[in-house]
Order: structure tokens, then C-alpha cells, then sequence
């Protein structure tokens, strides 16, 4: 693969903006909900705490939902596809080549995106509660009413935080790739509203700890985009 035309493609098609209305939109959606959860912890004398918050931040369906996962594929659709064109072609010397590149392309986004994500969950629930190694009786208490699995209950605080990103980014990615597909074939406001769509159903189905099907599904659309892509019709 030619990595000096990843470079050039990754400089020219940083969708800077996008990124900076996603951060502020994330930052708001994670501020509303971790103050909810200060109200929640003085009405009944308890508190939270921040790891604790994270994982209800993160599985508070209108956040994940309906919030991150519309603004993560705003991001992905904000870079341009790559010319799948001659030139294109000649650059990388195959389609799979080209691929590949469009691949790399949405696991650097998707990397972007979590880490801001990660930095604004991070930082407004460390500012809001104190650190614990163990669940809280007020989570054990709240977490049935959230649709928290009792799973996770097993764990610590910082394991299930843990799945739970890595749960996200591996659904995040492949729905990612989705959006590369269908960019290829549909202008980018098509292609973003049915992946959104896509996205909320994938996200609705699959549940927040289901970590192999995840990574099942991300492998199957990897290789679907190299069959589809490596036509020569396409």
C-alpha cells in the first residue's frame, strides 16, 4: 500500500470541524447526564462514583444511541472517499489496495473520536465523583433500572468500563465500514442517513457487553468491503 498517498488523503480529508461540533454536542449530552446522576445521588443520600458514572454515561441508550453514535458517523462521513477512480487505482496498484486505505482511514477516525469521547467522560466524571474500586450499593440498587447486566456486576468498575469501550469502538468501527460502503455507491447525505439508521438498529440489537459479536461482525463487513471493492465493475 502506498503510504505516502494515506498520508496525504488523512491531511487532506481531517474533517476538523466536524470533529470540533462533535466534541461540544458530547461534551454537553455527557455534562446533562452526569448531573442528573448528582441529583439522582442527593435525593437519596448516596453517591456515585466516577467509574460508576462513566458506565451509566455510556449505557444511557439516548446517549449511545441516539447522541454519540449520529455524531461519530457525522465525523466518518466528514472524509471524503477515496478516488476508486484510475487514479486512485494507479496510486495504490489495486483496488484492495484502495480499501485497505479506506479502512485505515475510518480505524484513525474511530481512534479520534473515542479518545475525545474518553477525555470529556473521563474528565466531567472525575470532576463530579469521587474514584472506588468497587460498585456502590446506590449502583447495585440503580443499575437493574438502568439495564445494566448483572454481568457487569461481577467485575470491577474499572473492568466493565473497559468492555464497555471496547464493545463500542468495535461496533462504532464496523459501522464505520458500513458508511465507507455505502459512500462508495451513494452521495454522502444518503449514505449517512442510511447508516445512521443501520447504526440505531445494529445498537438497539446488540447488547452493550456482546464484545465477540462485535468483533464477528467488524470481520465479516472487512471482508465483504475487499470482495465488493475488488470488482472490477465497481
Amino acid at each position: 500500500m502506498n503510504f505516502r498517498y494515506l498520508k496525504i488523503s488523512l491531511t487532506e480529508d481531517f474533517p476538523t470541524f466536524r470533529l470540533i461540533i462533535a466534541a461540544f454536542v458530547t461534551a454537553f449530552a455527557v455534562t446533562v447526564t452526569v448531573y442528573k446522576h448528582i441529583d439522582l445521588s442527593d435525593s437519596v443520600s448516596a453517591s456515585f462514583s466516577a467509574p460508576e458514572t462513566i458506565i451509566l454515561t455510556l449505557t444511557d441508550m439516548i446517549n449511545r444511541v441516539f447522541i454519540f453514535l449520529p455524531l461519530y458517523i457525522f465525523v466518518i462521513s466528514g472524509a471524503k472517499s477515496t478516488d476508486l477512480g484510475n487514479t486512485g487505482v494507479i496510486m495504490q496498484r489495486s483496488r484492495p489496495g484502495l480499501v485497505t486505505l479506506e479502512i485505515i482511514k475510518v480505524l484513525f477516525y474511530t481512534l479520534i473520536f473515542f479518545v475525545i469521547l474518553l477525555i470529556i467522560v473521563l474528565a466531567t466524571s472525575n470532576a463530579a465523583f469521587p474514584q472506588a474500586e468497587d460498585f456502590t450499593r446506590t449502583f447495585f440498587g440503580a443499575s437493574s433500572s438502568y439495564g445494566i447486566s448483572s454481568d457487569v456486576l461481577r467485575g470491577t468498575p474499572l473492568t466493565a468500563v473497559v468492555n464497555l469501550f471496547t464493545s463500542m469502538f468495535l461496533t462504532y468501527f464496523t459501522i464505520g465500514i458500513i458508511n465507507m460502503f455505502l459512500s462508495f455507491m451513494l452521495k454522502e447525505e444518503a449514505a449517512f442517513v442510511l447508516t445512521v439508521i443501520i447504526g440505531i438498529l445494529s445498537e438497539i440489537l446488540i447488547t452493550a457487553y456482546r464484545i465477540p459479536l462485535s468483533l464477528s461482525a467488524c470481520a465479516v463487513f472487512i471482508l465483504a468491503s475487499f470482495l465488493l471493492m475488488n470488482k472490477k465493475n465497481l
